[in-house]
């Protein structure tokens, strides 16, 4: 039997990490899934190596009927990144010292554990709030949508996300956001949801965090039609600043990464079906290299789940909120 291995992961390993590790095994076990599942935890610090649970968290796991006794602390190893195949942070910093640690995520392997959940963010330290039992809940979310996750369900129940960028360059909108407006609810029977991301290298897609099962990343451009895009480029230049002064001069996104990201979505074979029904629609081959590119670049390859990014004109032709509709449905078929 082929294993789903996890490794939960937090600062010390005595609190968050050792909870969610027991909570996970706990919901395997009753799941009758116990071989199917390798389930441990790590610190990325060494300040508690060795040490047990502590003991309030121990204490929370034990007025649920769960045990932690004899795990003690361990830290994350580069090794790691290869025997596991999700690596589950529980704060923005854990993820940052994760990928310091590892090497970065090329395989898009390291997630926060509210992803999972239907509240995305972060899982405060107890050791310093003293809220053991929140943060229990709060685990217990997470795990039970990883769970699902892992099980294969829960894919077609899941929400598709549309972000669209704010506005840029001291105009009062970006056409994006107003074809993103336009969108409905729902499309092909599926729930949408929307974000807003700020024109910024980097934290755009850091501004990505949750559980979808497709990405539509919407993003403007001095073109005549909408363009979906096939492939995004390593690469940040900026003939002008993005909206907090940033402008990279032909760098690199990720040192170490792939040279390109290619969606798994069929967007010629999409492009062709629309353009046969009379959308005014076009492939493209070239995301640019500003922000719409660095955001598209990242957030594909750090998800396993298809991501596609659509270029509208800043003119806002009629008729190009339906044309992105309509190429959102046939990429969800």
């Amino acid at each position: 039997m082929t294993q789903t291995r996890i490794l939960f992961i937090c600062h010390g390993n005595i609190c968050r990490s050792p909870m969610a590790e027991f909570v996970m095994k706990e919901l395997v076990r009753k799941a009758g899934l116990d071989r199917a599942f390798q389930i441990e935890s790590a610190a990325t610090s060494f300040e508690e190596i060795g040490n047990p649970v502590y003991p309030p968290a121990r204490r929370e796991l034990a007025a649920h009927g769960i045990s932690c006794a004899g795990k003690t602390a361990r830290h994350l190893e580069k090794q790691d990144y290869a025997d596991f195949d999700y690596l589950i942070g529980m704060e923005q910093v854990n993820l940052n010292n994760m990928r310091r640690i590892c090497g970065g995520d090329p395989e898009g392997k390291m997630h926060l554990l509210l992803d999972f959940s239907e509240r995305p963010g972060e899982i405060d330290d107890p050791w310093y709030t003293g809220r053991f039992s929140e943060v229990y809940d709060q685990i217990l979310s997470g795990c039970r949508g990883l769970l699902e996750r892992c099980r294969g369900k829960g894919a077609e129940t899941l929400p598709v996300l549309v972000t669209a960028f704010e506005p840029f360059g001291g105009r009062e909108t970006n056409a994006s956001l107003e074809v993103q407006r336009s969108l409905p609810d729902r499309i092909g029977g599926r729930r949408i949801e929307r974000m807003r991301l700020p024109v910024v290298f980097g934290k755009a897609a850091e501004t990505v965090r949750g559980s979808w099962s497709h990405i539509f990343l919407l993003g403007e451009a001095g073109r005549e039609t909408v363009t979906p895009e096939t492939t995004a480029r390593n690469l940040r230049h900026a003939r002008i600043p993005d909206n907090e002064g940033n402008q990279p001069d032909n760098a690199r996104i990720r040192p170490e990464g792939p040279e390109e990201y290619r969606t798994a979505v069929p967007v010629e074979d999409i492009v062709a079906r629309m353009q046969a029904e009379g959308y005014a629609i076009a492939v493209s081959h070239d995301a640019g290299a500003f922000v719409c590119n660095d955001t598209f670049y990242l957030v594909g390859t750090g998800n396993k789940v298809p991501v596609s990014f659509i270029h509208v004109p800043v003119s806002l032709p009629e008729g190009a909120a339906d044309t992105v509709r309509r190429f959102i449905e046939l990429a969800l078929t």
